[in-house]
């Protein structure tokens, strides 16, 4: 009953073996390319080209043999081809130890003794698998091929075991130690690797060596698997390759897609009788070999020009971070500077050093009011920076935002009117409690009419508080110079001034509407402004949620 369940699953998989090994062996040889193509003098990558290309040479053999027994009954050449297969089949469990051991080292990290350790047993097992002692004969069982082995296969069975044994172990222990897209690649080869010896060992190599001891099993009953247990460490290394960029997955899925198109391609040139459908399916052929080259071309173009970007990306965020760090260094030595000089004019200014001569006293009222203007720059230029990190913290608590606006207006009051600019507020009727940072608040509020004070050469400068429903409206309407549909674009924006800013106002450092804006989105509000254009004066508005 168990052997007829057996016989029924591998003749499942029969019909699908020749597929899977088409498809192992393509995308073995297209990644083996690609590794070595990426980096021919790393270490790894060559151990990795020569583990695919002996796994290729391996499943060949196995269906060169299984082919001639089934087919022409060529015993002696099936028995050949199985030689062969184990010979190439006995470097694989080193190449594996010796990728585990290396990778992603690009230079070989194993000692010079234990290397040709490796190699002279290898050499040796490989010699012993040729041999009549390894496979000492083959037949036919109702129409299967069973081969008859001898105690040649022994060696093989005792250096893979040991080799697969370390290869694990150094993986294992590598996985321990390493961290982050290091760990997770390894997690994945690991598990490839592990779960594919694992499957070999107990389908294939025991049977086939213990095949006298074990009658249950046909000793070549899980051949036709051997592909499939490749593919799922191809699979594994591809889900690397695709979730953490180990190779470049889209050019070797592009070239493995085409490379199967052209071998089916070619089998169909043979498959047909008559010569004019060989030779359209010949013309088919030719058609695909150009497109596919032309294909994997530009596949090979966009992943370089993405591998640049991502660079050039990475590179611009490193000196972006750079940037930011010396803005902030340099900022406060210099608002310091700034601190103590002011703080130095204030002190003479209130006459602690004595009495101030009048001709002097306009000098250092002058170099006071230089220095807070310095001190407010600067301070200006922390806070976008550390708004745009989003570092910036506020004191949230209920206000009145009709006292804010109050005192914001009676201190600009006179610079408005050393420019005989009517200035005025008006205020509706209502509650204006708002919950908000009173200090940030009144700092956005101050610099949106100060700036309409200094855009404004004549005229006048009204500020007006109302309630709407659910929110209070603040409008600063000026007569001032105006904005352009330009100027608006940039207003708000980090660093963002109008073109001829500095003309009126030489201390414009392009932060202060960016804070206001700032300031105004984490209180849950919106900022804008309106102008008819150049000339025609301005209008801004604030408008915050009210709290009930």
């Amino acid at each position: 009953m168990t052997q007829a369940i057996l016989q029924t699953l591998t003749q499942s998989f029969g019909s699908l073996s020749f597929v899977f090994f088409v498809i192992v062996v393509v995308a073995s040889i297209v990644l083996a390319f690609e590794v070595y193509k990426s980096d021919p003098t790393s270490a790894t990558n060559r151990i990795f080209v020569f583990l695919s290309m002996s796994t290729v040479l391996w499943l060949t053999g196995i269906y060169a043999a299984d082919f001639l027994a089934r087919n022409f009954q060529a015993l002696d050449l099936s028995l050949i081809a199985r030689r062969l297969a184990i010979f190439f089949a006995a470097p694989l469990s080193a190449l594996f130890f010796l990728l585990s051991h290396t990778i992603p080292s690009p230079s070989l990290t194993l000692k010079k003794g234990w290397l040709y350790l490796i190699a002279f047993s290898t050499i040796a097992v490989m010699g012993v698998a040729l041999s009549p002692y390894a496979f000492t004969g083959i037949h036919l069982e109702n129409g299967n091929p069973v081969l008859e082995t001898g105690p040649g296969l022994l060696p093989f069975a005792v250096l893979s075991t040991i080799f697969s044994a370390l290869a694990v172990y150094w993986l294992v222990r590598k996985f321990l130690r390493t961290t982050g897209v290091e760990k997770r690649q390894l997690e994945l080869v690991l598990t490839g690797i592990a779960i594919m010896l694992t499957f070999i060992t107990l389908t294939i190599l025991l049977p086939i060596v213990f095949q006298r001891y074990l009658p249950f099993f046909n000793s070549l009953q899980f051949l036709s698997f051997a592909p499939l247990y490749a593919l799922i460490f191809l699979g594994m290394t591809g889900y690397a390759i695709t979730k953490y960029q180990l190779f470049h997955i889209k050019i070797i899925a592009t070239e493995a897609l085409i490379g199967v198109i052209w071998l089916v391609l070619f089998s169909r040139i043979y498959a047909e009788d008559s010569v004019s459908g060989q030779i359209i399916d010949g013309l088919i052929l030719l058609f695909m070999v150009v497109f596919g080259v032309l294909l994997i071309r530009s596949v090979e173009q966009e992943v370089r020009q993405r591998e640049l970007i991502e660079e050039q990306k990475k590179e611009l965020e490193e000196s972006n971070a750079r940037q930011e760090s010396l803005i902030h260094f340099v900022t406060h030595q210099v608002k310091g500077f700034f601190t103590k000089s002011r703080d130095i004019f204030s002190m003479i200014l209130e006459g602690e050093y004595g009495p101030v001569p009048p001709a002097m006293k306009t000098v250092i009222e002058e170099g006071f009011r230089s220095d807070t203007q310095g001190v407010t720059t600067v301070q200006e230029i922390l806070n976008a920076a550390n708004m745009k990190k989003g570092t910036f913290s506020y004191a949230m608590a209920p206000i009145d935002f009709k006292t804010v606006v109050r005192e914001v207006v009676e201190k600009l009051k006179g610079t408005a009117e050393g420019k005989k600019l009517s200035f005025s507020f008006a205020c509706g009727e209502g509650s204006f409690t708002i919950l908000g940072d009173k200090e940030q608040l009144s700092h956005a509020v101050r610099n949106l009419i100060d700036n309409s004070v200094k855009y404004t050469p004549e005229g006048s400068v009204a500020i007006e508080l109302i309630c709407k429903r659910d929110s209070i409206l603040l409008s600063i309407i000026d007569t001032g110079v105006g904005l352009s549909p330009e100027d608006k674009e940039k207003l708000f924006t980090e660093g963002g001034m109008g073109k001829d800013s500095r003309l009126i106002n030489v201390d414009s450092t392009g932060y202060g509407l960016f804070i206001v804006k700032n300031i105004v989105e984490a209180h849950q509000g919106r900022v804008w402004a309106e102008s008819a254009g150049r000339g025609k004066g301005s209008r801004f508005f604030v408008e915050l949620p009210m709290v009930r």
